[in-house]
């Protein structure tokens, strides 16, 4: 612990870990008000075999708390003059066929284009999340689409398929890896060190290795070959997460009218004023809510072998990330724990 304005709070979030053994997959809770004053609890492995435990600099796989660094660097080009939001996808991918004429890129960002989860597609030819899928062979299954599975823009359905199509238009637009883009324009302008996004498995780059409890309650490893990037890649630690959290305040990197268009949820009625059926609040990569008396942008992140939370408080200038490598756990709940700690 450092830095610790309030020994009870500290205590507080140090219990959230109590259940936690010490040699099993661990999790770290990291909570910082842009002040400098840090809260933090950590508990358990990095890695079983060589005992190594976990720590604010140790390296996750996001999973889909990723989506957010990918929207925001739509939201880059955009200001960057390259590309509109409104634009149709196809100015871009246009492989895919007249069907998707009317699809924009806002689409895509909100969940509502109606395009087929990539992942479905796959599991129908019989990959599974242990087998090699490649991101070719994922645009290869999306091209072959004939149609939406509803009506563009009337349904909010959560949905891969749109970011990792987010990734290929950085891609083509800004004529560089998504990876390098993301690094020379977000992650080391504001000084996040230990963030990347990986697109091979396995990686040579130092993260935590991602566990899963089996039926007899032991832990072993899990870990996915897939290599698409935009819904999920980008690897980061507690600390540089903080790093993240406060530009939603400094906006040190996209400006005050970006990390606003960021931060605005999507309209609840269609482009005819109809209601979005099963609306939610989504932003950019991002949730917006209101369920602790304050406005909040979150998101969780599952993945074989990682679960993850990014909450930002922007009244209260707080961040909080909540980082395993256990896979399918809990972590949305210890989050709003340690929300419902510091906020009160």
């Amino acid at each position: 612990m450092k830095n610790i304005k309030n020994n009870s709070k500290r205590d507080q979030i140090e219990q959230l870990l109590r259940p936690i053994s010490e040699n099993t997959p661990g999790i770290i809770i990291q909570a910082r008000f842009d002040d400098g004053v840090i809260y933090q609890a950590q508990k358990g492995l990095a890695n079983i075999s060589k005992n190594q435990l976990i720590d604010e600099n140790s390296v996750f796989n996001l999973a889909s708390v990723s989506k957010q660094f990918t929207a925001f660097s739509i939201l880059l080009l955009a200001k960057d003059g390259k590309l509109s939001l409104d634009d149709s996808i196809l100015i871009y991918l246009p492989e895919l066929g007249d069907y998707a004429k009317a699809i924009t890129i806002n689409d895509l960002v909100s969940h509502t284009s109606g395009l087929i989860d990539y992942m479905e597609l796959a599991f129908e030819r019989g990959v599974s999340y242990t087998t090699q899928l490649t991101p070719e062979e994922s645009f290869s299954d999306i091209v072959k689409q004939t149609k939406t599975y509803y009506p563009i823009g009337s349904k909010f359905e959560y949905n891969n398929t749109g970011y990792f199509l987010l990734s290929q238009i950085i891609e083509r637009v800004s004529q560089q890896p998504f990876s390098v883009f993301a690094q020379e324009r977000i992650f080391a302008p504001l000084q996040m060190n230990d963030t990347f996004i990986v697109e091979e498995y396995p990686t040579v780059n130092p993260i935590v290795s991602g566990y899963t409890e089996n039926e007899q309650g032991n832990y072993e490893l899990s870990e996915s070959p897939w290599t698409h990037t935009g819904d999920g890649a980008v690897h980061s630690s507690a600390n540089d997460l903080m790093k993240w959290g406060e530009n939603f305040s400094t906006a040190k990197v996209g400006g005050a009218e970006l990390i606003a268009k960021m931060t605005l949820p999507f309209p609840n009625s269609t482009r005819e004023g109809k209601p979005v059926i099963d609306y939610e609040a989504y932003g950019f990569g991002l949730f917006i809510s209101h369920a602790l008396g304050e406005i909040s942008f979150e998101h969780s992140g599952g993945w074989m072998g990682t679960s993850t939370y990014f909450m930002r408080f922007p009244q209260s200038k707080l961040t909080i990330a909540v980082l395993s490598n256990r896979e399918n756990y809990n972590i949305d709940l210890l989050a709003t724990e340690a929300a419902k700690i510091l906020l009160n």
